[in-house]
């Protein structure tokens, strides 16, 4: 990533555990061009100053930056700075983080975010936990020094691009295994890496020691071509829907098709600040969209329900959203879920799928027996590698006009922009994209015209 990008930006942690990674990034410098990068760091201690032995900073500069010619441009926290948490802040909020590296604390936390501390958070000042400090008392040794730090939140470690978390030795063991295995919350902090769209944990024997789970808990399933004849759904459907109109516009078809099923679809947020013609107050846009979902869920045979997610104004994981979202699951117990992508670039999309996986992780562990199919849809703003999709739907011209009326039912949203012709040029693009490799082109099968397609990554929970 380093080499594909002009202007990296790279948050760098400190500990030990980073040590050799400073020397392999030291010996590919002029490989990786590291002169082009702008370097941050995650936290840095409140009234110590950055080139004082026992700072951030200063380990970074000496385990790193020194010797390196040309020298990289390094954006310090200003640990002296009374406005030090809101200098951060502004600073990651303008020029946001590409790669983040982060360790992990013996008590789970992530950077200097303590256990408790609400996903929601950004950047802040923190008073760090008495393990923590024990952990970190070899920095300095008058008493207080150290007591207070400023630190990346994790909504910016959730908004960086890419995550890579870092840990080694046994006394990780216990948090490694909180982290990975148990539930999705803010008393482990550091569990935020199971909801990041692109993160990477690397672990030594002894840090992965407590792990009892090798390798995800979820397979892929088989390639399948579904159409009206052979979709079946064996229990209830249930559409996590981010917007008012995704449902419709993503996976329409199948909700029509899988109709005779119990089929619900969830609008997660009100979509109160999208723009409605004539109307300014975001309590009646919330409850124009919401009447226009109850229409298109009966245009599709589908009832309607609404979370109303906090996480829509937060733009941040929401205790209160998962714990409801987690008891819709227990009730309905759906054997399919319908959801946005994690790498959905929208941050809406992001933070439902985000929300769906924590109560996901809740519900399972209440009840284990349920091992329900999650079907990863695309739309018009993000879609899938061709390599990762393995369930093509093949709709007819009736159900497309059933979904197409589904979508039109947002009259709000039709009358800025077109979405249905988004559904329509997705469908034909799929189409053409599959009709040969799957369907022996137009010709040999047959085919009178491009297949209408819905295109789905599936898979099982273990």
């Amino acid at each position: 990533m380093l080499c594909a990008n002009s202007a990296a930006r790279v948050g760098l942690a400190t500990g030990r555990t980073f040590i050799p990674v400073f020397q392999q990034l030291r010996a590919h410098a002029e490989e990786l061009q590291l002169q082009r990068v702008r370097f941050t760091h995650l936290d840095e201690y409140e009234g110590v100053n950055r080139t004082e032995v026992g700072s951030m900073a200063r380990e970074l500069r000496d385990n790193f930056f020194d010797g390196l010619n040309p020298a990289p441009h390094f954006d310090a926290i200003d640990g002296l700075a009374p406005d030090a948490a809101q200098q951060l802040a502004a600073n990651l909020k303008a020029s946001p983080v590409q790669f983040q590296f982060a360790g992990i604390g013996t008590n789970g936390h992530i950077a200097f975010n303590e256990p408790g501390t609400p996903f929601s958070t950004g950047a802040h000042r923190v008073q760090l936990h008495a393990e923590t400090l024990q952990a970190q008392s070899r920095r300095f040794s008058e008493s207080g020094r150290g007591l207070y730090a400023i630190t990346t939140g994790p909504r910016e470690l959730l908004q960086a691009q890419r995550l890579v978390l870092l840990a080694t030795g046994r006394n990780k063991a216990a948090a490694v295994q909180r982290m990975l295995e148990g539930p999705i919350d803010s008393a482990c902090p550091a569990s935020l890496v199971r909801m990041h769209s692109s993160a990477m944990v690397i672990l030594d024997e002894d840090a992965a020691s407590l792990l009892t789970r090798r390798g995800d808990d979820r397979e892929a399933l088989p390639a399948r071509i579904l159409d009206e004849a052979t979709l079946r759904a064996s229990g209830p459907v249930l559409c996590v829907s981010p917007h008012p109109d995704d449902a419709s516009i993503s996976c329409g078809a199948l909700l029509a098709m899988s109709a005779t099923a119990q089929s619900v679809i969830l609008c997660c947020t009100t979509g109160a600040r999208a723009p409605v013609r004539g109307i300014t107050d975001p309590a009646a846009v919330a409850a124009l969209r919401e009447t226009e979902v109850l229409r298109e869920a009966h245009l599709l045979g589908a009832k309607a329900q609404f979370l109303r997610g906090r996480f829509y104004d937060s733009t941040a994981l929401e205790s209160d959203d998962v714990a409801r979202l987690t008891e819709l699951l227990l009730s309905m117990r759906p054997e399919w879920i319908l959801t946005p992508s994690a790498a959905d670039p929208h941050p809406t999309h992001r933070l439902t799928r985000h929300t769906l996986e924590a109560a996901l992780h809740s519900a399972r562990a209440a009840q284990p027996d349920w091992r329900p199919e999650l079907w990863t849809f695309e739309g018009p703003w993000f879609q899938h590698e061709r390599s990762a999709i393995n369930t093509l739907l093949h709709y007819s011209p009736a159900l497309e006009a059933q979904k197409l009326a589904a979508v039109r039912a947002h009259v709000s949203q039709m009358q800025r922009v077109p979405f249905d012709e988004g559904a329509i040029a997705l469908a034909r693009l799929r189409g053409v994209m599959f009709s040969e490799t799957h369907f022996g082109g137009l010709e040999t099968a047959g085919l009178r015209e491009v297949p209408l397609l819905e295109c789905y990554v599936r898979e099982r929970l273990l």
